[in-house]
């Protein structure tokens, strides 16, 4: 299956200026809501991410965010992306692209794999840098289509993870680990 084949033009949002990651988040779920009938009311899909934000590590070291909500009632999977205007600051690394994911509580495996095939996308850098300089949600949408994504039967681990793993002992101080981070455009290690 095409990763292309589960986007809406619709529901890409390219040039746009967010603050915040939440910003981004609740603008891109407003335009779900406008385009999608959810049985979930809008309230309950800004909880439903939230609370899969609460738990962390939706930010990936390459700048890409992919945060996401499991529904009840909910057979579909629904793919928003926001590319703003300048990188959104975080705590961690600036936020190039926000990819929110809306899918059902009990199916994984497209929602997984849709996973995957994004934070795989954001390693390749000049595609990447394709997709992030998109003028419109059309050009960005025509642009994507042309990378011809194949989405994966199976995931590994090796989809998700990093393959350079570097690690920090646990007398490293806080300001060394700090400056990892900024330099290395991590958001965690292993201690």
């Amino acid at each position: 299956m095409k990763l292309s084949s589960l986007l809406n033009p619709d529901l890409i949002c390219v040039q746009s200026s967010f603050e915040t990651k939440s910003q981004a988040i609740d603008a891109m779920i407003q335009k779900m809501c406008k385009r999608f009938s959810f049985e979930a009311g809008n309230e309950q899909i800004v909880s439903a991410v939230a609370d899969r934000e609460a738990l962390g590590g939706t930010t990936f070291a390459t700048g890409i965010a992919v945060p996401h909500g499991r529904l009840e009632n909910f057979n579909d999977l629904v793919i928003g992306i926001c590319v703003p205007t300048t990188p959104i600051p975080t705590d961690t690394v600036p936020i190039r692209m926000l990819v929110l994911i809306l899918t059902n509580k009990s199916s994984s495996s497209l929602y997984l794999n849709s996973l995957a095939a994004f934070v795989k996308l954001s390693k390749d850098e000049v595609a990447f840098g394709r997709l992030l300089s998109a003028g419109t949600s059309i050009e960005f949408w025509e642009t994507f289509k042309k990378l011809d994504i194949e989405i994966k039967k199976e995931l590994t681990v090796s989809d998700i993870m990093s393959k350079d793993i570097q690690s920090v002992k646990a007398r490293t101080t806080l300001k060394e680990l700090a400056d990892i981070f900024y330099s290395q455009r991590f958001s965690y290690m292993p201690v």
